[in-house]
């Protein structure tokens, strides 16, 4: 859907959706000993399945006085149960797949861009501070997403081998702990997670349950062009990456044998 806001403006949505099914899904069978030739044996299946949803929506202002504006927001959600065909995943005679359906290892939820460029209305006139001020403009570049998703893993045995496997939730205890001591403001809480049984799989811990840090970062550029005559021109340029100094934090550590457990490094 679209529509125009004026002469030089419009605001459209859009809905883009995609479906994928059997797609590849690895599994590994790594006990040493349990096969009389091999040590461990893989195999590929068909049997994994994907759903792509979003809302996406943009406003552009074309060059009108000077300035000319995009601007997008994109809201979806990207499923799956199992996000791509190397990871080895547990054979679907111990696990039913279909229990890993959760949002994809690449899923981002929300994601604001847009670019603003403007040419400063100065220096119009003749003399000396008006040659100065004309030709000058700025270039504005931003992108706000929301993170990724994390699966706490541990390594555990099972009747086939060992295999990175999600703990138990423990009750009562909040999944984070914020404070300013913390990379990026907090860090995943080792309390609240606990190894499965024995005799369990996973645990009762979903796949992709928490999420990952959050990105802001603005770029600016500065510019003015020296014009020579009607054909030819140059440009200098000032660009600035980063300009409000936002930190952009990793992914925190996601192993819970790890002693940085739950801590952006």
């Amino acid at each position: 859907l679209e529509q125009g806001l004026g002469r030089n403006r419009t605001f459209s949505a859009t809905y883009g959706g995609a479906l994928g099914r059997n797609l590849l899904r690895r599994e590994t069978f790594s006990q040493p000993g349990a096969f009389q030739t091999f040590d461990t044996v893989q195999i590929q299946r068909s049997d994994a399945a994907s759903d792509y949803h979003s809302l996406q929506l943009q406003f552009i202002e074309r060059l009108n006085k000077n300035l000319q504006v995009l601007v997008s927001y994109t809201w979806s959600h990207s499923i799956d149960t199992a996000s791509d065909n190397v990871s080895l995943t547990l054979p679907d005679t111990l696990f039913d797949p279909r229990l890993n359906r959760a949002s994809s290892d690449f899923d981002v939820r929300h994601v604001v861009s847009g670019a603003v460029t403007y040419d400063l209305p100065f220096g119009r006139g003749e003399g000396f501070f008006n040659h100065l001020a004309r030709d000058w403009g700025m270039d504005g570049v931003f992108r706000v997403q929301s993170g990724f998703p994390i699966d706490i893993l541990q390594r555990r045995a099972t009747l086939v081998g060992n295999y990175d496997l999600r703990p138990n939730l423990v009750p009562g205890q909040p999944l984070e702990i914020f404070g300013d001591a913390y990379p990026g403001g907090r860090i995943l809480n080792r309390a609240a997670f606990q190894s499965a049984a024995t005799q369990q799989v996973h645990g009762t811990m979903p796949r992709n349950f928490l999420r990952g840090f959050p990105l802001e970062q603005l770029d600016l550029t500065v510019r003015r062009t020296f014009r020579f005559g009607e054909r030819w021109n140059a440009q200098l340029r000032g660009e600035f990456f980063n300009v409000l100094n936002h930190p952009s934090f990793g992914a925190p550590v996601s192993n819970l044998a790890d002693p940085l457990f739950g801590r952006s490094t």
